[in-house]
């Protein structure tokens, strides 16, 4: 009996038992240390989503993440968690783009969504003041600048000419230097430039929007392009009633 009273204290010592968390959450598991019961991570990281935490802590380092969590107010720090996990994953699947390469694809996007908005608009705009054929209007190309910038990450608010002192402290606050050489150290050489640029960026989102960080652009991206392909539809409505009624004539 007695020894049986032993193997579960000190089970309950390894798990994070008596006054900590019944269970050790995945932080401090994969830390191999006790689970105390104002542990940050807990909350947050349990130990159900081993992975998620591993992401985590591979690109940003526990000591980071729980001192951006303590610098939060409770009601955000569930939101910021997240997004410290989602912009985990993109790094772990992507090392040199991160959550850039996602911001980069979807301003591609919203720029040929631009495109097509105006050359449909263009064709709108003929048909209703000539009467001419739609097939007549499609074949005559209309070329488009596009909009200055739109497919720059200086669009999305990224600064890659920084200064370098205030450079550096943004990615040593958010990923701490041990955690960046590692990844740079990982990469070909002809990729760690790319790299250490989006690692900067994404660190100056995140300490510019602790709770978001850079899915707050990428919110704002999805959001305008479904703005315009609403528009787009609407327009190609519109075309398409112009053209049908020039046809009756």
């Amino acid at each position: 009996m007695t020894g049986n009273m032993e193997m579960q204290a000190e089970k309950d010592h390894l798990e994070g038992g008596g006054g900590s968390y019944p269970k050790r959450c995945a932080a401090c598991k994969y830390l191999r240390r006790r689970c105390a019961h104002d542990c940050v991570l807990a909350p947050y990281f349990p130990a159900s989503h081993p992975h998620r935490y591993a992401c985590m802590h591979r690109v940003f380092g526990a000591s980071n993440v729980a001192r951006l969590l303590q610098s939060l107010p409770v009601e955000e720090r569930g939101k910021a968690a997240e997004t410290l996990a989602m912009e985990a994953q993109w790094r772990v699947g992507d090392p040199v783009y991160g959550c850039t390469g996602i911001i980069n694809s979807l301003l591609e996007e919203i720029l040929a969504a631009q495109c097509e908005l105006a050359r449909t608009r263009a064709q709108l705009d003929m048909v209703a003041a000539h009467g001419a054929q739609l097939q007549l209007v499609q074949e005559a190309p209309v070329h488009l600048a596009p909009p200055p910038a739109a497919h720059s990450l200086q669009r999305a608010g990224g600064h890659p000419h920084a200064s370098h002192p205030h450079r550096y402290a943004c990615v040593h606050r958010v990923f701490g230097a041990s955690n960046v050489a590692r990844l740079l150290h990982s990469l070909p050489v002809e990729e760690r430039g790319k790299a250490a640029e989006t690692l900067a960026m994404e660190a100056q989102w995140r300490v510019g929007d602790r709770v978001y960080g850079c899915t707050s652009i990428i919110n704002s991206l999805l959001e305008e392009i479904l703005a315009a392909q609403c528009e787009l539809a609407r327009t190609r409505a519109q075309l398409d009633m112009v053209a049908a009624h020039g046809a009756q004539l």
